[in-house]
Parts: structure tokens; C-alpha cells; sequence
């Protein structure tokens, strides 16, 4: 609890002040006391601040000023010298971007400074608010450590401060008193969910929003802090989330910028349209670690995707037992390529399948490692089922139904045959549906068998996979398009390459909306300049990724370079 001090006590209190003048430890100590417990208005820190360390003073105070922004801005105008007034935007830096409104993001707070002591502290707050909200509304616990918690991987002095591997004995960090020093790290998730049916950004306000994030001087991290600031503002579609992760180029700043604007996604049903934007495993390990195994979780379209829960954690058990829920409501065999790996190392392969007991939250083991990756047909979605998750363990309201999704595959999911067969499929055919008639025929009866599959291939003069192993390979791009196993493929198993082609259109799309925005007129020569640096007219895969890095585009790369290349 912060006090006013009453204006009999202000007269004392600075001519103390005034006696520790040329004394920078006492006064810095006096600084440090007065910000954690008093408040003051801005005619008090005028008072307070001397010449020589007015950036400090105000810097140390600012959190406690009453009148807002107000305030705020009459006190900061009292720093006059620039090295002063950049010494002070460094030490409150934290303060000032802290946005109560929307608070997700990872913290490193040093408690020691004034301002971040101030967010450390407003976190709390918001923590055992949010928390006491979801208790009272009887809402699914789909906290880290089971304790409705919205704090994540928190470690204070560099040593965890809750879960397994803490020496604290707390059980939430809710019981935590926050000292006046050391690191606190943590990342914060809020309970908040904008509104499904909220009002985005028009494509000509994101479009600028683009430009002003390219054409910036500040580096990526600073952009992303500021983005924080302003985020509750913004609504945003899956979209223009995949388009903003292309404007950075290392993945770190990729996860940065979706954990700042997650919560502002307006259309969550859609996520794996951005959710693809991340190639490698690890990328998602990192996204699900922070943003919470329940939060980012692929409830409207899990097909393909990998995991490894910790059965340590309280919410990786929590998430894959609604994984194991919907696979028993879709088919238990979408749970594939599965093994558990003991605590000591020793893996498990379970050849009788996923333990039945496991279906019961209470019955799993609270130790060991479970691998495995979701598959699952379009006859087997269980669409309903799939919302009413997302709603009672994501916490997202969502008004939609099956056709309005978009659904959608990463170009990665699929082997570099079915890529090809895809290509040289929709350059034979516009429609996806006809080449299935096709390989059908007139009379056919609406699913497709191996010997059909490769007998469409030898009527439709497929030249593609000529070779030694040409069968092997058709052979191949059949048993992916069959996810069931059941030796043959559905009209609507033959259409999820729609999934995949949504993908290569979007990535020349956006490789285009960003030529468009960087060169300006006539884009495409321009580019073409750039990227062929030896003048020799053509360019090679490898030198084609290098290339778009070095002009500043960090989008997929690799379906465009496949879909231009007809070498083949």
C-alpha cells in the first residue's frame, strides 16, 4: 500500500532531501523508499528534483505520480538536459511500456529499479484478479502449475520460483511477497479474449502499419515493445497475423511478435494459417511453453501436428488428455507415431496402443515424456466437438461453422513428391475436384484404390516421377493422401491438397503484397535486379533464399521457388 504524505510532513521530508544533496548512495536510497511507498503529484517530484540527477529522480518517481498522463508529461518536461532525459527513459523504459490492457508478453524485471519493482507489482495485481475471476466462473484450471495462475515460467535470481525444480515451498505465485531486488523473469498470459466479432484493421491502415514497422529505425525488439503498447487497439485476422511475422527475419522476433498480439486475433479458427508461418518443431515448443500447452493449441485444425508433453507439468498432461478425448470421439487411431519415454530415459513404445486409463485426467502418470502426432481424415472431424474445446479450454467464443473455416497445410506437412504431384496437378487442372474426376472416371464411385491412383497417373501422362522408383513414389503420395490406412482415398481426402495450395497461393501473395510495399512501381524488375547479383539470368534455390534475405523479405520462400521453377 502506497501513502500520500499529509502536506505537514512534505516541509520535513524535503528539507531531508536538501541535506543529503551531493550525497548520490543516500539520496538514491531516499529515491528507492520514497517510490515504493508514497505517491506524490507532479509539483512534489518539481520539488524533489535537483540538477544533478534530475533524470534519476524523476525516473524513480514517475510510477508514483498521481493524474496520469498528465502528470506524467508536466514531470518529464522538468528534464531539460538530453543525456538526463535518455538516462531516465532507460531506467522507467519497463514502466512506460507496461500496458495493463494488454499485458501478455515476458517480463525481465530487475526489482531493484523503481519502475519495474512497479510492473512486477501490477502484474500481481492482475494475476490475482484474473485468477479469482476464473475460480468464481468455474472455468477449466489451464494454468502451468494448476493454480489458475496467468504467470508462466517464472524465476526469480535465476532459479524457478514454482513448479518442480523450485526451492521456494510456494505452491502460486500469488503467495510470493515480491523483494527489493534481484531478476524476476517471467511470461504473462492473460484470460482475455477479444471479441469474434470486433472491427479489424482496414487493408489500407495494416498496409501502412506494414511500412512503418519496415521502414523503422528501431531494431525488432523495440518495435514488438511498442506494438505491446498499442495492441489493444488493433484487432486483427489470422491474415494480416501471417503478414506481420513476415516483416521480422529470426524466429525469435517471430515469436515475440505473435505471444505481443495473440490475444488480438479475431478469427482464432483460422490460426494455422499463421500457425504454419513456423517451420521448425522447436519454434512451436517455444510458442506452446509460454503462451500455455492449452492456449496455443491447434483445437479447430490439429491434423499433422506434433507434440512432446512433459507429464510433469500440469498442463501438457491437461492438453494431452484432450487430445486423447478427441481421438476417441474422432478415431483412436489419429494418435500415431506415438512412444513415452520413462523418467530415466527408457523408451516406451506402447505396442498395445495408448493406455485406456489415460483418458482419465486423474489416472495419468505425473512423470516421463509423451511423443506422438495427430491425423485425421475430413470424414473423421468431429467439428462441433472441436469448437465446444476451443471454447471450454481456450477460453475463445467462437460463432462459426465448418464451411466457414479456412482450412489450411503447411507446405512442410506434406512430402516434396506430394508438392510436385500438386503442381503438376493444378497446372493440368484449375479445379481440384475435376482432376479427382479424372482419376475416377465417368463411372466411378467415388473413392480411389492404389491401382486406380496409379493407372490415373499413366491415362493423365504424368512425367513428373519418371524413373527407376517412379511406382514407389506414386505409391507413396497415395498412402499420404490415405491418413485412415484404409487402402483407399475419399473424394475429401483427395481435396485436402486444397489445404496445401491455399498455402503456395498465399506465399506468392504475400511475396507480392511485399514487393509491392518495398519497391514500389514495376516491382517484379526491380526485384529481379536485386536478387540476380551476378547478372547470369537465372538463380539457383539456395542463392534464391539468400537473396530475398538480403533484400529484407523473411516470408516462405521455398513454395514459390517450386511453383516458378517448371524446369522439371
Amino acid at each position: 500500500m502506497r501513502f500520500t504524505p499529509h502536506f505537514r510532513k512534505l516541509i520535513p521530508l524535503l528539507a531531508q532531501w536538501r541535506l543529503l544533496e551531493g550525497h548520490e548512495q543516500e539520496q538514491l536510497a531516499m529515491l528507492s523508499a520514497l517510490g515504493r511507498d508514497f505517491v506524490f503529484t507532479a509539483t512534489h517530484l518539481r520539488q524533489l528534483c535537483s540538477r544533478a540527477m534530475v533524470g534519476t529522480t524523476v525516473a524513480r518517481l514517475l510510477p508514483t505520480l498521481v493524474g496520469g498522463k498528465f502528470s506524467m508529461n508536466m514531470a518529464m518536461r522538468k528534464v531539460e538536459n538530453v543525456s538526463e532525459f535518455i538516462k531516465m527513459l532507460t531506467l522507467c523504459k519497463e514502466y512506460m511500456l507496461f500496458n495493463p490492457h494488454s499485458p501478455t508478453g515476458h517480463y525481465k524485471l530487475d526489482l531493484s529499479n523503481t519502475g519495474s519493482a512497479y510492473v512486477a507489482q501490477a502484474l500481481a495485481l492482475l494475476d490475482r484478479w484474473e485468477s479469482g475471476l476464473a475460480k468464481r466462473k468455474d472455468l477449466v484450471d489451464i494454468s502451468e502449475n494448476g493454480d489458475y495462475s496467468c504467470v508462466r515460467n517464472c524465476r526469480y535470481a535465476q532459479e524457478p520460483l514454482l513448479g518442480p525444480g523450485s526451492h521456494t515451498g510456494l505452491q502460486s505465485f500469488d503467495q510470493w511477497v515480491i523483494p527489493e531486488k534481484e531478476i524476476l523473469e517471467l511470461d504473462y498470459v492473460t484470460n482475455q479474449r477479444p471479441d469474434c466479432h470486433g472491427t479489424v484493421l482496414d487493408d489500407a491502415a495494416f498496409k501502412q502499419f506494414l511500412i512503418i514497422l519496415q521502414q523503422a529505425e528501431c531494431d525488432g525488439t523495440t518495435q514488438i515493445k511498442v506494438t505491446r503498447n498499442l495492441a489493444h487497439y488493433l484487432n486483427l485476422t489470422s491474415m494480416q497475423m501471417r503478414q506481420l511475422l513476415g516483416v521480422y527475419q529470426y524466429s525469435e522476433l517471430r515469436e515475440e511478435a505473435l505471444i505481443t498480439t495473440f490475444f488480438r486475433i479475431i478469427d482464432i479458427h483460422n490460426e494455422k494459417i499463421f500457425r504454419v508461418r513456423y517451420e521448425e518443431q522447436s519454434e512451436l515448443d517455444k510458442l506452446r511453453a509460454r503462451l500455455g500447452y492449452c492456449t496455443f493449441f491447434a483445437y479447430i485444425q490439429p491434423e499433422q501436428v506434433t507434440c512432446d508433453f512433459d507429464f510433469a507439468k500440469y498442463d501438457q498432461r491437461l492438453a494431452a488428455n484432450v487430445f486423447f478425448g478427441l481421438a476417441n470421439a474422432e478415431k483412436r487411431d489419429n494418435i500415431s507415431n506415438f512412444r513415452y519415454t520413462h523418467p530415466d530415459g527408457t523408451i516406451d513404445k506402447l505396442e498395445q496402443g495408448v493406455p485406456r486409463s489415460w483418458d482419465t485426467f486423474t489416472r495419468m502418470p505425473k512423470e516421463g515424456t509423451f511423443h506422438f502426432t495427430y491425423k485425421c481424415s475430413p470424414q473423421d472431424r468431429k467439428f462441433a466437438l472441436r469448437k465446444s474445446l476451443l471454447h471450454q479450454y481456450g477460453k475463445w467464443k467462437v460463432d462459426v461453422n465448418e464451411d466457414q473455416v479456412t482450412w489450411w497445410a503447411a507446405a512442410n506437412e506434406a512430402p516434396e513428391d506430394v508438392l510436385e504431384f500438386l503442381f503438376w496437378m493444378r497446372a493440368k487442372f484449375k479445379d481440384t475436384r475435376k482432376a479427382f474426376e479424372a482419376f475416377d472416371g465417368p463411372d466411378g464411385n467415388g473413392v480411389l484404390g492404389l491401382r486406380e491412383f496409379e493407372e490415373g497417373m499413366r491415362q493423365l501422362k504424368c512425367k513428373k516421377f519418371k524413373g527407376k522408383d517412379e511406382k514407389q513414389r506414386w505409391t507413396a503420395i497415395f498412402r499420404f493422401l490415405d491418413p485412415s490406412g484404409e487402402g483407399q482415398v475419399s473424394k475429401d481426402e483427395f481435396l485436402t491438397l486444397d489445404t496445401f495450395w491455399a498455402e503456395v497461393e498465399f506465399s506468392i501473395f504475400e511475396f507480392m503484397d511485399w514487393a509491392s510495399r518495398t519497391f514500389g512501381k514495376d516491382p517484379l524488375k526491380k526485384l529481379w535486379r536485386a536478387l540476380d547479383e551476378d547478372g547470369g539470368g537465372s538463380i539457383q534455390r539456395d542463392e534464391w533464399e539468400t537473396s530475398l534475405d538480403k533484400v529484407g523479405y523473411f516470408g516462405p520462400s521455398g513454395p514459390i521457388f517450386s511453383f516458378i521453377d517448371d524446369d522439371d
